[in-house]
């Protein structure tokens, strides 16, 4: 997506603010100097919760999230809208609006375990040549008595094996549970290839067990060799020298250096500039073998160290985990998609990407330039966004903005409230959300500004009215926005981790609500070096 596109959909909020604020203007003067509704507010705009932290003069009936409630009951983490109504004869109302944001907060020095790198079966077929590539490069010119110098490996195969209650399973976690005490390992993975010498070939069945430790993925390499010899001789010397462990410790120092580089983490993902999705791999934790036959790899994103943000979530049960239909996933767990949305906030992308477009959409508009005197200063999200399985249609994410307007010589500041639920048919095909199921659904928005003295009051309700009266072109822009953006988030990129010897190209990602989840399917290939 072009700068030029991007500057153009995100001012999309902006011109529909110019025009409510041209059709508002005969009472535009009244709404911003006197109001039925003031308030003196007490409150933070980050408490770590889990309580909503207001106090606020009498004037109002008290609304969280839209319905009446009262403060001293828990309310679950993330931005929550504290809302004081006033009703009035004909059924109109008047509300002022604080956005706080709720903990408790994840941690720099304790990322949570959020994320997870699903690999199916059919990725282990795609990596199999990579593997045999590189068997043959590192086990070139290698000599052996009896068996001869190396010619070349064939027939690699690849798959997942999760342990039962088997003979030889049980005797392998034995072995491990006396190498690794206390380590939770569910399977491992099966490689066989056939391997000729000179003077053999020798089919290899290794058992490659991975691990999670110290923060790094490690392999345990367990191979079973047996020599075929053609000379009968060399059979005989191969059987009392025990010729299959020679072969096999031959081999195995070379598959458990270059297994890294076939299975390992995803490298860190640049958003913009030096903004990166820090991942590393979740200590304590070991990969999960699910019944529909893939793996899960448990993975962590690093947040800013900056508070407040983002809130922590109990974390979902990983016991379950529908049939994969591409190669490679992602599942992001509301944890992951906050620690997301967090890095975006922190860095300031969101304020460069959305905030300064409106702001400058909004002031350059003709019809502000021509006839308005009323201008944004500026605008900036103040606390990060927040995103939550909010409906089992779909996704809910709510922002809030701190907005500075100028009238002539009057400043005045104000905070922006928006909420939007994101539709299932949206999420899992952007591109074919049909036009009686909006992709995004404006559910709120609140203009609330405060005085010289810190008392909030409505303002601008006229131009919130006409923002609400036009949110059909509103969301359809707004999903406009964030298709472009996911779009160029996960497709057409390159994932390579440092030092590996293939990479994996996504052609097309597919999104999916799965449970409390969002995945997110990647279709693609590997590139092997030349």
């Amino acid at each position: 997506m072009s700068a030029t596109d991007r500057a153009r959909n995100a001012g999309f909020l902006g011109a529909l603010l110019a025009v409510a604020s041209l059709l508002a203007f005969p009472t535009l003067v009244t709404l911003t100097t006197r109001s039925e509704l003031a308030l003196q507010v007490r409150a933070e705009d980050v408490v770590k919760g889990p309580f909503i932290d207001v106090q606020a003069d009498r004037g109002g009936q008290l609304y969280i999230d839209g319905k009446p409630a009262n403060p001293d009951l828990p309310v679950s983490p993330g931005l929550h809208r504290v809302e004081w109504k006033k009703h009035y004869r004909g059924g109109h109302v008047r509300s002022i609006t604080h956005a706080q944001l709720v903990g408790p907060f994840q941690e720099a020095t304790k990322p949570s375990c959020s994320l997870s790198l699903l690999i199916a079966p059919s990725f282990l077929e795609q990596t199999a040549p990579v593997l045999e590539k590189l068997v043959n490069e590192k086990l070139k010119g290698m000599k052996q008595w009896p068996i001869g110098t190396f010619i070349g490996a064939s027939k690699v195969s690849m798959r997942w094996v999760a342990w039962t209650e088997d003979m030889p399973f049980r005797m392998l976690r034995r072995k491990l549970a006396k190498e690794l005490p206390g380590a939770d390992i569910e399977g491992h993975l099966r490689v066989a290839m056939a391997v000729e010498f000179d003077n053999a070939k020798v089919p290899l069945a290794l058992t490659v067990v991975p691990l999670i430790d110290d923060g790094a993925l490690t392999f345990r390499v367990y191979v079973n060799a047996s020599l075929d010899l053609d000379n009968r001789l060399f059979q005989w010397v191969a059987d009392f020298f025990d010729g299959n462990d020679r072969v096999s410790e031959l081999i195995e120092g070379e598959v458990r250096r270059e297994m890294r580089n076939v299975l390992d983490k995803p490298p860190n993902i640049r958003l913009e500039g030096d903004t990166f999705l820090e991942i590393e791999f979740c200590e304590g934790q070991q990969l999960r073998f699910h019944q529909a036959g893939h793996v899960a790899m448990p993975l962590a994103l690093r947040v800013a160290p900056r508070l407040p943000g983002p809130p922590l979530h109990p974390t979902p049960s990983s016991d379950t985990s529908a049939p994969m239909t591409t190669p490679l996933a992602v599942e992001l767990d509301r944890n992951a998609l906050g620690a997301v949305l967090h890095t975006l906030w922190d860095s300031g992308m969101l304020d460069r990407v959305l905030a300064d477009t409106t702001v400058r959409a909004f002031n350059e508009h003709p019809m502000v330039r021509d006839f308005l005197s009323l201008r944004i200063e500026s605008a900036h999200f103040h606390v990060p966004p927040t995103i939550n399985f909010g409906r089992p249609d779909g996704l809910q994410l709510r922002a809030a903005s701190k907005v500075q307007f100028r009238d002539g010589v009057r400043d005045t500041s104000a905070t922006l409230f928006a909420e939007f639920d994101v539709a299932s048919e949206f999420i899992r095909d952007p591109n074919q959300t049909s036009n009686s199921i909006p992709g995004i659904a404006l559910r709120a928005a609140q203009l609330t500004c405060s005085d010289a003295t810190g008392r909030l009051r409505p303002c601008y309700s006229q131009i919130i009215a006409q923002v609400r009266a036009n949110q059909a072109a509103l969301q359809e822009q707004l999903a406009s926005l964030l298709r472009d953006l996911l779009l160029e988030l996960f497709t057409q990129r390159t994932l390579r981790a440092p030092g590996a010897p293939a990479s994996y190209q996504l052609e097309s990602t597919e999104f999916d609500v799965d449970g409390d989840r969002l995945r997110a399917n990647l279709r693609g290939i590997i590139e092997g070096d030349r």
